[in-house]
């Protein structure tokens, strides 16, 4: 995000080239709307929403490849977020990380089975490797089968609550682990875990 002093700066610098001598009728144009849109957007950028960036922050998104993850992976990120994207196919991560380098963020596609252990401490474990911190954390990732509940199979069961309910405990517990001492900064779940207590009890 530009500063006011860049923006001073910038101004500066379009006064002077606009008080050039031989400048062409549509030069002097295409400055003065330059100029114009340096002003609006010096103003969007000293409103209230400036308050809402996210600068130089570590933003973890599991089942970020598509609908809501990924349209939070790219709200985190146009905020001034760095993002993760963590999805069960290494190839979607990477198509979601292509559209968010695409807006101008850095992402990281990373592969992960949330209702695995080794997995999402493998997953936590490479951001931090490639960022060195990690601040906010969606665990969105979560699957929905339908299907009558009297034939519904045993094992259709143990898949969805291992994704939907272990797997957000699992990606808490690390997510947290990694970090108690100072304390993360968001957890965005489809569960609330109270684990800073629990580690201490």
């Amino acid at each position: 995000m530009a500063t006011s002093d860049n923006y001073a700066s910038i101004e500066s610098l379009l006064q002077s080239t606009l008080k050039l001598e031989n400048l062409s009728e549509e030069a002097v144009n295409n400055l003065q709307k330059l100029e114009s849109l340096v002003r609006i957007e010096k103003q969007r950028n000293q409103g209230v929403l400036s308050r809402f960036r996210l600068d130089n922050q570590v933003a973890l998104v599991t089942g970020g490849s598509r609908g809501i993850g990924l349209a939070l992976a790219l709200a985190l990120g146009e905020a001034g977020c760095k993002v993760a994207i963590a999805s069960t196919k290494l190839e979607n991560s990477q198509r979601a990380v292509d559209k968010l380098e695409q807006n101008g963020i850095e992402a990281l596609a990373l592969e992960v089975d949330v209702a695995k252990k080794e997995s999402v401490n493998e997953m936590v474990n490479h951001v931090l490797n490639k960022w060195g911190d990690l601040h906010i954390a969606v665990n969105n990732a979560g699957i929905c089968v339908n299907g009558d509940s009297i034939p519904f199979p045993e094992e259709t069961w143990d898949l969805v609550m291992g994704i939907n309910l272990k797997g957000v405990f699992l990606c808490c517990q690390a997510e947290v682990n990694q970090d108690v001492g100072s304390g993360m900064g968001t957890n965005w779940s489809n569960c609330q875990f109270d684990f800073p207590r629990l580690l201490r009890d």
